[in-house]
């Protein structure tokens, strides 16, 4: 579906005027980068920029752990007040509420999340990882870090949030069409054909 700003629910979480970035990746600190986007965070808010960050993908009973680890980089970086650790039923909702969506991801097998904010036409900062740049390289509302630290994360940040925060929806059509269902399936039947054909 469209992309659409849910208001309602970004009062329900406290959100006013503030910039809203959303992480929505289950909660594992290491592999998905929520350091790098707690400092890049902090950067921009010492630049003035109102931010709000959501982690979408918390489950306390798998990430219990994390918990403690996130609460001392938000202390370090004081941004307790500035982000929301939650789960959504529906991630829709979470796509809803933001204006960004980051993914400073290390390493990623598939790149769902990001697959599905370039599909609703959102701005999409991410990692220069291989899979992300296989995905995103050609559309226009994708961002990429020029390498792995907050600071080049913030850079990008900073450049996104000040030229347009708008959904690119041609974008987000273009996707769309170019990862139909039914185009990866043929794509996938071409590649098993092939490996066939050579064993």
């Amino acid at each position: 579906s469209e992309h659409k700003r849910n208001e309602p629910l970004r009062k329900e979480y406290g959100i006013e005027d503030e910039l809203v970035f959303l992480l929505p990746s289950r909660f594992d600190i290491k592999q998905k980068g929520h350091d790098i986007a707690i400092r890049a965070i902090g950067i921009l808010k010492r630049q003035g920029v109102k931010v709000k960050c959501v982690f979408s993908g918390y489950d306390q009973d798998a990430y219990e752990g994390n918990k403690k680890i996130l609460d001392g980089l938000l202390e370090d970086a004081n941004l307790k007040e500035h982000v929301i650790l939650t789960r959504f039923e529906d991630i829709r909702d979470a796509y809803s509420m933001c204006d960004v969506v980051i993914s400073p991801e290390r390493f990623c097998s598939y790149g769902l999340s990001i697959s599905e904010s370039l599909a609703l036409g959102l701005p999409t900062v991410m990692t220069p990882i291989p899979t992300y740049r296989e995905i995103a390289l050609s559309y226009e509302h994708a961002h990429f870090a020029d390498g792995f630290s907050p600071e080049k994360f913030a850079e990008i940040l900073l450049k996104v949030v000040k030229v347009n925060l708008e959904p690119n929806l041609d974008e987000a059509y273009r996707f769309r069409a170019e990862n139909d269902f039914v185009k990866c399936v043929d794509r996938y039947r071409k590649v098993y054909q092939q490996i066939l054909k050579t064993n």
